[in-house]
């Protein structure tokens, strides 16, 4: 999960425009949903869509 002080720091960096792009779209594609505590946003969690579009783009894990 990403904090809400983590998603404030990138909506207040200089790369604010892109960095607002990009949750738009990962938002609207169904990859990241809003964490919600007692109607506060409180952070953003990976969706098990957003899980599979990462798996399909990373290293399987090693077995040892």
């Amino acid at each position: 999960m990403i904090s809400a002080t983590e998603l404030a720091l990138l909506l207040r960096g200089s790369d604010r425009d892109a960095n607002l792009d990009s949750l738009q779209s990962l938002i609207t594609r169904g990859l990241v949903t809003a964490v919600i505590d007692r109607d506060l946003v409180v952070g953003i969690r990976t969706t098990s869509t957003g899980g599979a579009a990462l798996r399909s783009i990373t290293l399987p894990a090693s077995k040892e």
